[in-house]
């Protein structure tokens, strides 16, 4: 398996044609009796449209590949961005069991931000919304703080912050929602009012509800999990 990271491009272009692989949450390939994550599939709904597609299938890829490492992964979360540290954990991680037998082109932000959806969702979802008192400072995940994607980073992951700090629940509602489906579309209705007034004035940023997901998915870890860290040091 081939994985390339892109920059922000049409969200569509990464659905490639892939085997029909197995269903259900364990898959075991032939030969072995010890189950692993199911490999990613593209859904096969015409009535999808690409992009939508294409996220779901990343969710998949990065659901395996969290399940299949998770020691490497939590070194992931902790690297900076688009550090080189960061990109060799992540083709540590794309492991052929997770996209079997196939090539997938994705952006960068899409994979990082299934990544930190997938981690929430397998060890937050069920846990209470507590958020440090203080917002998360995103700078400490950045090694050159004046480089281009630097800027763009902070700018977005302010504005993400700000959404989840404002409406969490249903920030929550939205990152675990499925793409395209009732409840993804209910959740993001409710977001709409906290859109607007959290977007940073004058910033000359744009992105899609691909790019939304990413960065709330993000906002929403790095600020339970730092809730859940204070607690927990608050009980000894």
């Amino acid at each position: 398996m081939r994985l390339a990271l892109v920059g922000p491009a049409v969200i569509g272009a990464m659905v490639l044609a892939m085997p029909a692989l197995a269903q259900g949450n364990i898959y075991a390939p032939t030969g072995t009796r010890i189950g692993r994550p199911a490999p990613a599939k593209v859904p096969d709904n015409v009535s999808m449209s690409d992009a939508d597609k294409a996220r779901m299938t990343v969710s998949q890829f990065a659901d395996c590949i969290v399940r299949t490492d998770k020691k490497q992964t939590q070194r992931y979360l902790a690297a900076t961005f688009r550090s080189a540290e960061s990109g060799k954990i992540v083709n540590d991680l794309a492991t052929s069991e997770c996209l079997w037998n196939a090539n997938l082109r994705m952006p960068y932000e899409l994979l990082r931000g299934a990544i930190f959806r997938s981690v929430y969702a397998q060890n937050f979802a069920a846990s209470a919304l507590r958020f440090p008192d203080e917002p998360v400072d995103y700078t400490g995940y950045l090694d050159d703080k004046t480089s281009p994607d630097a800027i763009r980073y902070l700018i977005l992951m302010d504005f993400a912050d700000c959404v989840a700090r404002a409406d969490a629940s249903s920030v929550r509602a939205f990152v675990l929602a499925p793409p395209a489906s009732q409840t993804e579309k209910a959740a993001l209705t409710t977001l709409q009012p906290q859109l607007g007034p959290c977007f940073p004035a004058g910033a000359n940023v744009t992105f899609n509800k691909s790019v939304l997901s990413a960065i709330l998915a993000e906002a929403l870890y790095r600020e339970v999990e730092a809730g859940q860290s204070i607690s927990a040091e608050a009980s000894r």
